[in-house]
Formats: structure tokens, sequence, C-alpha cells
């Protein structure tokens, strides 16, 4: 047990006349807490302790938690954390985990508790109110902090030196600090979105952009196009896939797409520029449906209001696909069985009907679904139904949504080890 001070609520029931005249009767509920009050130590009870772990096995049912606010104070955060939160964490049950920082904290705790928060991959961002914004006002908005605060947006507290990055002395307290899944990068959207009702993109082409002698925008200005991208490579090579990273030219306009073909094949898309690596710059993308052991040329071009840049180019080959029975083995395979999930999990955009990243009416067998999950960096499960279609999922399932009960001839379920 815990030891916690007295209620004043307990006190007040069983001082003076409020209790009766019983109450210094050893029997009365009131004798011990009467003892109490007169002893020169503060009064003190045990009770039970309840870590965020065992609620959220015992009474969630180790469900996934959208959003989770947590205030512990400076002094105990860190260390109630890893008494807890640890198991719940490791699962990676939260999207967004929420704390506030207020006078109480030093640069030090708050150091600690997202270096804690990054071992579990989330990403830790200061929640900033945009007072000044056009947008103020024009929607409703609800989160830490109370209602009708917005439109917010997002300062990185991961992945910074914090000695030289954060003024702790002139930073504003209270402030928010929302952690970030990364391993859900729909979630970041959320970001972008904040950041287009704060008028960021505005505010940085009017105030932060690179000045020459004679006081304009050098590579920024109105009409001028993006530079050419720069450092493009792949940085993860697979059978039927390859991730790209770039950055856009320092210095220059900011893109707002990216124009990307891939040949042989012909293959052509059109990729947002990715405003929330602010500090780094870097953009990434996974090019999916690609043939095993093929050598690819991938072209990339930014596009501006100002119009496109020079191309950048890299030349990779896709690696050799695993043989079928060692592609099996990276699944725990069930037959005959749905794997027992609903369509909130599965890869977004969500389907059916009837295409996208999640569902596949053209695959019809375990083995396309199976290399659709592999294309997938968020798929950890799929199920098909052999002859109609195929589905992907994002989140692991319980061990009891394999063991039945709706077993069905024709389905397969497999999640990956």
């Amino acid at each position: 047990g815990g030891k916690v001070l007295a209620a004043d609520e307990a006190m007040r029931a069983c001082s003076g006349e409020a209790a009766g005249p019983d109450a210094e009767d050893e029997r009365h509920p009131c004798a011990r807490i009467l003892r109490g009050m007169r002893a020169s130590e503060p009064l003190e009870y045990f009770a039970p302790l309840l870590t965020f772990d065992d609620i959220w096995k015992r009474k969630l049912n180790s469900r996934h938690v959208d959003f989770l606010q947590v205030d512990l104070g400076a002094a105990s955060m860190l260390s109630l954390l890893n008494k807890g939160f640890s198991n719940f964490f490791t699962a990676r049950q939260a999207s967004v985990f929420a704390f506030r920082v207020d006078e109480l904290w030093t640069k030090a705790d708050l150091k600690a508790v997202v270096e804690w928060l990054d071992k579990f991959e989330y990403f830790s961002m200061f929640k900033l109110v945009c007072s000044g914004s056009s947008q103020a006002g024009s929607f409703s908005y609800y989160g830490p902090g109370g209602d009708n605060i917005g439109p917010t947006t997002y300062l990185p507290v991961s992945g910074v030196d914090f000695d030289k990055a954060i003024d702790w002395d002139r930073l504003t307290l209270p402030q928010d600090v929302l952690a970030f899944d990364l391993r859900q990068p729909d979630i970041f959207r959320t970001v972008q979105l904040g950041d287009s009702s704060c008028d960021v993109d505005e505010g940085l082409d009017e105030e932060t952009c690179a000045k020459d002698g004679s006081g304009s925008c050098r590579g920024g200005a109105d009409g001028a196009a993006p530079g050419r991208p720069e450092q493009l490579r792949v940085v993860r090579s697979e059978s039927r896939a390859l991730t790209l990273e770039w950055r856009p030219q320092p210095g220059g306009a900011t893109p707002e797409t990216y124009t990307l073909r891939v040949d042989p094949g012909a293959m052509e898309d059109s990729i947002e520029h990715d405003g929330f690596e602010m500090a780094s710059g870097v953009q990434m993308h996974t090019v999916g449906s690609l043939r095993p052991d093929t050598e690819y040329t991938i072209r990339l071009r930014a596009v501006g209001p100002g119009g496109e840049s020079e191309e950048a180019s890299v030349v990779h080959r896709t690696a050799t696909e695993l043989a079928a029975a060692a592609a099996v083995a990276l699944y725990d395979m069930v037959e005959g069985l749905h794997c027992g999930m609903s369509s909130t999990e599965e890869v977004q955009p969500a389907g059916p009907p009837p295409q996208g990243q999640s569902f596949f009416r053209d695959i019809k067998d375990s083995n396309g679904c199976r290399a659709r999950c592999d294309d997938n960096r968020q798929c950890v499960a799929f199920q098909v139904k052999s002859g109609d279609a195929c589905w992907l999922y994002r989140r692991r399932p319980r061990e009891a949504h394999l063991s039945g009960p709706r077993n069905d001839a024709g389905w397969e379920c497999g999640v990956k080890k």
C-alpha cells in the first residue's frame, strides 16, 4: 500500500458533535480518526496502489488509447512513468500522450521525461497557441488547457540539444507537451493542419526568408522556382518497395509538392512537401508495387508557385524476393479464421470499398496479400478471403483474436512475428 494524507472531509465528519456522542467508542468508525487528529504527526492511512498499467490491463482490457493526458508534477513524473506506465508504452497503446510543464519543472526534469518517451519512439513537441492567427475563433477546439484556445502549432522538443535550443529562462510557463507515436505517421498531419491554421507558412515567407544585400528575399522571392532537391538516396530497400529520403535546397523557395517518376514502368506520383520537419527538412516517401531484383531509375523535381526545379535522380536495384516458404516464416499464419480486427485498425486510408492502401479487391490469394503487407511499413497483419479480396491492418491483434470463434472456410490470417 501507499501512505497518503487523510481526507479533510473525513476529519470534518468526525470532529465536534458531527459524529454524535458515540464517536469516542472504540467500535465507532471515527474513533481511530479522532486519535490520529490528536497525535502530533499528520493523520495518515494506507490505501492500495494501482498503477496505470494495472488500470489499462484490468479496466480497459488492454485497449488502444487515442489520447491520454497525465499531469503528475515534475517531482514524480519520471518515477511514476517508470513504475506505472512502462507496459502501456512498450505495447505502443497510445497515439498521443500529453502532459503539462509548469513553474515547478526544470529543464533537466523535462529533458529526462522527453528522453524516456524517446526510448519508446514517441516524438515530443510543445503545443503553442497562435493568438494572432487570422483563423482564431473560426472553429471549435478542445485540448490540454481547456476549450476554444486554438488554433495551435507545435515546436519539436525531441531530438534537440536542450542546452542550446531551449532558453528555459525565457520560456513562458505553463506549457503543454504532446508526444506523438512515430509509428503512426498519419498523426503528424495534425502538425501540418496546425501550421496551416496558424498562418505559419505566411509568417515564414514574410519574416524568415534569406535576405540578400538589398534586403530582398534571396531565392525565396515571389515567382521563384524551388531549387533542385538535395541528397536524394534510398534508405530502405525491399523486394517490392524502396524508401527514399531527400532535402529541399536550403535558402530557396519552399516547395509545395514534388513530382516523382519511376522507370521502368513510367510510374508518376505527386508528393506533398512535409512541413513538419522544419529543423532538418528531411522528406521521406515509399515507392511500392515494384518488381523484385530490378534496377529502377527514380527522378524527383520540386514544385512551387514559381515553377519546377531541375531534376534529381538516383538508380537502385530492388532486393531479391524471399522464397514463398521463407516469406511465410515471417508470419504467424492461421487458415479458416478471420484476424478479428475492426475497420478502425486498417492501414490508412481505409477501405473498403473499393481501393486504397488497406483494401485490395484484385488480390485474391494469401501470397499476394502478404506481399502487399510487406510493401506497407504500417502493416502488421493481413487477412484474405480466397477468391475475393485482401485487407491490411496496422495493429497487432491480441492472441485471443487468432483463437476464434469466427471460423470460415476460405479465410487466411497472417500476423507478423
